[in-house]
């Protein structure tokens, strides 16, 4: 249903529904601030520690690549990731396809089906993503 207790019926009517739900819900959440300091290299132990955090059999991302790929290779595959997460917060380049993600909603299983509200956003993002996320929230 739309704002105005309106049955969506067309995709892009749901999706624009949808669109908006989530917009409305992120501005909720307002605005990062930005911190202008030096970046520490990141270390090996801090990004061991964030891979094995991560569960196997997860979800991947729109690229599909998995982290259980990273546990596998083990050193070779620690060392990889090593690489390229420095590279990451040296250059503050984020590597191509990493931004894009996966939204997909879920029902909580309570309530009317057809509010937008009564679902929860998942949002499907790179497992390296995850890795660099990990490492910087450890450190804050």
């Amino acid at each position: 249903m739309d704002r105005g207790g309106n049955i969506l019926h067309l995709d892009g009517d749901i999706k624009g529904g949808w669109r908006e739900y989530f917009e409305h819900e992120r501005e909720k959440l307002g605005e990062a601030q930005k911190v202008e300091q030096p970046v520490m290299v990141i270390r090996n132990t801090e990004m061991k520690r964030a891979i094995s955090k991560l569960k196997n059999c997860k979800a991947p991302a729109p690229s599909e690549f998995q982290i259980e790929v990273v546990k596998i290779l083990d050193t070779e595959g620690e060392e990889w990731m090593l690489v390229l997460i420095r590279a990451i917060f040296e250059e503050e380049i984020m590597p191509i396809g990493w931004e894009e993600s996966l939204m997909v909603s879920i029902f909580k299983q309570k309530g009317d089906i057809m509010v937008f509200g009564n679902y929860r956003g998942i949002k499907l993002t790179e497992h390296g993503l995850k890795v660099s996320k990990r490492v910087l929230d450890e450190r804050l």
